[in-house]
């Protein structure tokens, strides 16, 4: 994941979350230790069609995404907005989002 882009997407957006339950342990955007700087990331690609299908398959594994978890607890809109790109580091390539498809190097 792109750490950057989810914590100043949570900042951003922090007003437009709805209370959750004090079950919900809501994290700390300062404080959250998730995915790699987006400086090192190579290729982003928009998969937002398919969030509900992510979302799904997240829940499914509650061994290792609880029911109560707060990404699970996120509005679609939020959720899609979190989840709706895949980041990946290409071996070989500069750090710099310079791709939005699994395919471009090949061309």
């Amino acid at each position: 994941m792109n750490r950057d882009y989810i914590i100043q997407l949570m900042k951003d957006r922090a007003d437009e979350m709805p209370a959750l339950p004090d079950s919900v342990d809501t994290p700390d955007p300062d404080d959250l230790d998730l995915g790699v700087p987006e400086a090192v990331i190579t290729t982003a690609v928009d998969v937002r069609e398919h969030a509900d299908s992510k979302r799904k398959a997240m829940a499914a594994h509650a061994s290792q995404i609880p029911d109560n978890s707060f990404f699970l607890q996120l509005p679609p809109e939020a959720f899609r907005e979190a989840f709706g790109i895949e980041w990946f580091i290409r071996r070989g390539a500069d750090p710099g989002i310079k791709e939005s498809s699994l395919f471009e190097f090949l061309a």
